[in-house]
């Protein structure tokens, strides 16, 4: 959908603990970690892809 728009960054965070598969789902999807953050006790981790 990003990329019919013309859009040219997609960015996404998600839930980065236990064993942070979640995270690497995403870099196989071509996504790439920017940066971290924490809300509460909840690790978290933004990632992007640029076009």
């Amino acid at each position: 959908m990003a990329v019919r728009r013309g859009l040219p960054l997609l960015r996404v965070d998600c839930y980065a603990g236990d064993d942070r598969a979640l995270v690497a789902w995403y870099e196989r999807q071509g996504l790439t970690p920017s940066e971290t953050f924490t809300a509460g006790t909840w690790p978290g981790q933004v990632l992007e892809q640029r076009r």
